[in-house]
C-alpha cells in the first residue's frame, strides 16, 4: 500500500504543478494579456519560477489531506530522511519545471489545453510507474518511460521514503533527473520566444 500511496502522491503533486505551471501563457491569451506580457521587459525564468512556487505551495496544502489515508492504511516512513527528501523535492521541481516549459510551448503553439495536458497525463500515470513497476512493461515502453522525469523522481521518493536509501545511494536517478531537468529547461526557453511570436502572429491574424 505504501507503493501505491508514494506514487499516487508524487503523481497529483507533479500534475498539480504542471498543469497550472504549464496553462500559464495560454491563460493570459485567454485573458486578453499574452501580447502585454511579452512586450514587458520581463524575465522570463523568473516568471514560470514564481508559477513553480505558488503553485508548489498551493500542492503541498492539498497533499495535508493525505495524511489521514496515510495513517488510515497505517503507512509508516520509518527510514524518512528530511536532508535526502528535500535535495529530490528540489531536483524533482527542476525538472517538472522544464517539462511544464515543453507543455506551455505546445499549449501557446496549439491553442488548446484539454487534449495535450490530458494526453501527457494519462501516459505519464500509466508507463510511470505510479500504481505498479515498470518492469512490468513491455521492454521499449519501459524505455521510453525513463525519458519522462517523474519515473525518475518516484522512484527516488520510494527509495528514500520506503527503503532508506539515501542521495548517494540512487545517485544514477538523481543525474538522469537533474540532466532531463536541464535538457527539458533549455529546450524550453530555446523554443519560448519562436512559440511567443508564432502566438502573437495568430493573435494579430
Amino acid at each position: 500500500m505504501g507503493y501505491i500511496l508514494v506514487g499516487a502522491m508524487v503523481y497529483s503533486f507533479t500534475v498539480s504543478t504542471l498543469l497550472n505551471v504549464s496553462r500559464s501563457l495560454i491563460t493570459e491569451k485567454r485573458l486578453g494579456t499574452l501580447e502585454s506580457v511579452m512586450l514587458a521587459p520581463y524575465n522570463r525564468g523568473l516568471y514560470f519560477l514564481a508559477y513553480m512556487v505558488a503553485q508548489t505551495i498551493h500542492t503541498f496544502g492539498e497533499l495535508v489531506f493525505a495524511i489521514p489515508i496515510l495513517l488510515l492504511f497505517r503507512v509508516r516512513f520509518a527510514y524518512f530522511d528530511f536532508l535526502s527528501f528535500l535535495v529530490v523535492l528540489i531536483i524533482s521541481l527542476f525538472a517538472f519545471l522544464g517539462l511544464s516549459l515543453l507543455l506551455a510551448n505546445l499549449m501557446l503553439y496549439t491553442r488548446d489545453t484539454y487534449i495535450s495536458q490530458n494526453t501527457l497525463f494519462t501516459v505519464m500515470f500509466l508507463i510511470c510507474g505510479i500504481n505498479f513497476p515498470i518492469t512490468y512493461l513491455p521492454d521499449f515502453v519501459s524505455k521510453i518511460s525513463y525519458f519522462i522525469p517523474v519515473t525518475h523522481s518516484i522512484e527516488l521518493f520510494r527509495g528514500i521514503l520506503l527503503r532508506g536509501e539515501t542521495v548517494g545511494t540512487q545517485i544514477n536517478s538523481v543525474v538522469a533527473l537533474i540532466l532531463q531537468g536541464f535538457v527539458y529547461t533549455v529546450i524550453g526557453f530555446l523554443t519560448l520566444k519562436k512559440v511567443e511570436k508564432i502566438a502573437l502572429e495568430k493573435v494579430d491574424g
